[in-house]
């Protein structure tokens, strides 16, 4: 029984199909996540927010649908 899943997600590579086939593993093993973007330190500073702000509401979409 796995009662949290964490999904870290590279902001800078986004959405990996490693990160569709974790998700689909989180979707039929557990009823929380919580997604961690990683290496937002990477970002250029002046598009740093805009590139997370652009994540995140991907991130929303995606587990929308699961």
């Amino acid at each position: 029984i796995i009662d949290l899943m964490m999904l870290v997600v590279d902001v800078v590579k986004g959405m990996q199909t490693q990160t569709a086939e974790c998700l689909l593993i989180g979707q039929l093993t557990c009823s929380r996540m919580i997604v961690i973007l990683n290496k937002t330190d990477l970002l250029p500073t002046d598009k740093r927010q805009s590139a997370i702000d652009k994540m995140t509401k991907r991130m929303h979409k995606t587990l929308e649908n699961t």
